[in-house]
């Protein structure tokens, strides 16, 4: 379940449309301690996106849960002492992380847990 050729196929399915979420949540549990922080960021990702599809707000910000404190700090202060590529790779997986947690904000009613 855990193999690049998985994750990619869930990937692509969530990316469409097609995965629903309890699929890609199944996936990402199951996976999370074996694979990349890249990887388990872009499952992330599109189970709260997959969750936002159907207007659920509150597992959408869930999903993301893990990156809510990163995500309100600068690039600078994340990426301090990494090296180019961990960095590059870093910020770039915290604006779309930023991106989708405002989706997110923009559609929960007032007092849900969030940034």
């Amino acid at each position: 379940m855990c193999t690049q050729g998985t994750i990619q196929e869930t990937l692509e399915q969530a990316s469409n449309g097609d995965a629903r979420p309890g699929i890609i949540k199944t996936i990402t549990e199951r996976c999370m301690k074996t694979l990349p922080y890249s990887s388990i960021a872009a499952l992330r990702l599109e189970l709260a996106a997959a969750y936002d599809r159907e207007g659920d707000q509150a597992n959408c910000l869930s999903a993301l849960s893990p990156y809510v404190a990163d995500a309100a700090r600068s690039d600078d202060e994340i990426t301090q002492g990494m090296t180019g590529a961990a960095a590059d790779e870093i910020t770039g997986i915290m604006e779309v992380v930023r991106s989708m947690l405002d989706r997110c904000e923009r559609r929960s009613p007032p007092g849900s847990v969030g940034r």
